[in-house]
């Protein structure tokens, strides 16, 4: 039996961003307990980069990367069925990601 490369795929997109996002927010949380500075404050994105307690800077990596990797699943699974000309399911798959879209963008508004 044929295994289905696009499933195989975004599986692995999606499993990728979770170790990711997950590995993240672990070494945030274990570096906030071993310096004794287990408050979080609220960071924004432009803190990522600049400002802010390291270990908060960890945690917010991981929540962006958790927090991105569905959307990464479904492109990848546009471009996997773009490759095997289902052009059904890519079609679907991309009024999927503008909802995404129009949501975020919705959201910031």
């Amino acid at each position: 039996m044929k295994q289905d490369t696009g499933h195989m795929l975004v599986a692995a997109v999606l499993r990728g961003g979770v170790g990711l996002g997950g590995t993240l927010l672990a070494v945030g949380l274990v570096m906030g307990i071993a310096t004794g500075d287990v408050s979080t404050p609220a960071l924004r994105l432009s803190d990522l980069f600049a400002g802010g307690p390291l270990h908060a800077r960890f945690e917010l990596a991981g929540i962006l990367v958790c927090g991105a990797t569905p959307g990464a699943g479904v492109l990848a699974l546009i471009g996997a069925r773009l490759r095997e000309r289902d052009w059904g399911a890519a079609a679907t798959a991309t009024v999927v990601i503008a909802i995404l879209v129009v949501g975020m963008i919705i959201g910031h508004v």
